[in-house]
C-alpha cells in the first residue's frame, strides 16, 4: 500500500515539472568593452542634460568660502551649522547682526570692566591707604603739658577727662575731597574705647584739627593710653576697635595720654 503511494506521489511531481513553461533566461551581464562604451555613453548624456545641476552644486561650495571670508573675532559668538548653511541673504543678514550685537555690547563690556576694577580697588585696602598722604602731627596741646615722647608715639600728654585738646595734623600733601576721622585708644591695662567717626573740623586742603573738650572726642579713665587717630575717606573707616598693627583703608597717627584723675 505504501508503495502505490509513492509511486502515484512520483508520477503526479513528474507530470507537474513537465506542464511548468520554459523559464526566461536572464541576459548575461556587461563586461569588457561594452560595458566601458555604456558608462561613457551615461556620463555624457550627464554632461548635456544637465548642466544647471553642475551650478548648483558650485553654489553651496561658494556660499561657504563667503561666510569664511571674514575673521573671527575675539567677541563674535561661534556660528551654528544650520547658519552656516543657510543661503546668501541669510549669511549676509547674519553678519549685519553680529554687528549690532557687537556695538551694543562695547559699553557694556566696558560698563562691566569698570565696575570690577572699582570693585578691586575697594576690596584692597593697599590701594585706599596710597590714595591719601601721611599725616602728621603739628599741634598737640592741652591739659597740664605736653612731651615728646618715643618714635612710635608721636607726642605724649598729660590730661584730665574734660581738659580741653587742641591737635592738629596736616597731610604731606593736599587732599582735594571728603576725608573721616575715627579715634582708637587702649590703655596700658588693656582697656580699649573707640569713637568714629568724631566731630572733627577738616580744612579744605585736608588738615584735621581736634578741638575741645577730650571727652566729646573720646571717654577715657584714668591711667595711660596710647591713642589712634584714624583717618580715611568716609566710608572705609573701621567700624569698631583695632588694634595698632591692624592695616587698612586709613592712614594712622599715634600720641600717648595719660589720663589723671580728678
Amino acid at each position: 500500500m505504501d508503495d502505490e503511494l509513492l509511486r502515484r506521489l512520483g508520477r503526479y511531481q513528474r507530470e507537474a515539472l513537465e506542464s511548468e513553461p520554459a523559464r526566461e533566461e536572464l541576459p548575461e551581464p556587461l563586461a569588457g568593452e561594452a560595458r566601458a562604451r555604456l558608462l561613457d555613453d551615461v556620463f555624457a548624456r550627464l554632461e548635456t542634460e544637465s548642466p544647471e545641476t553642475e551650478t548648483e552644486t558650485e553654489a553651496p561650495e561658494a556660499e561657504v568660502v563667503m561666510a569664511e571670508t571674514p575673521e573671527p573675532t575675539s567677541s563674535s559668538p561661534p556660528r551654528s551649522k544650520s547658519e552656516a548653511g543657510e543661503a546668501d541673504g541669510g549669511v549676509v543678514e547674519l553678519r549685519a547682526r553680529s554687528r549690532r550685537s557687537l556695538h551694543f555690547m562695547g559699553p557694556a563690556l566696558a560698563a562691566a570692566a569698570g565696575l570690577l576694577l572699582w570693585w578691586g580697588v575697594r576690596s584692597d585696602p593697599g590701594q585706599e591707604v596710597a590714595a591719601l598722604p601721611r599725616y602728621e602731627l603739628s599741634r598737640f596741646e592741652g591739659g597740664v603739658a605736653s612731651t615728646r615722647g618715643a618714635a612710635e608715639v608721636q607726642a605724649s600728654l598729660r590730661l584730665r577727662p574734660d581738659d580741653a585738646i587742641d591737635w592738629v595734623f596736616t597731610p604731606a600733601q593736599p587732599i582735594h575731597g571728603p576725608v573721616a576721622v575715627a579715634i582708637a585708644a587702649e590703655s596700658s591695662a588693656g582697656e580699649q574705647r573707640f569713637a568714629g567717626p568724631v566731630d572733627a573740623e577738616i580744612s579744605p586742603e585736608g588738615a584735621i584739627r581736634l578741638h575741645g573738650g577730650l571727652d566729646g572726642f573720646v571717654a577715657l579713665d584714668a591711667g595711660e593710653w596710647r591713642v589712634q587717630v584714624l583717618v580715611a575717606t568716609p566710608g572705609l573707616l573701621p567700624e569698631k576697635f583695632v588694634a595698632e598693627e591692624a592695616q587698612g583703608a586709613w592712614q594712622r597717627i599715634v600720641v600717648g595720654v595719660k589720663i589723671e584723675p580728678f
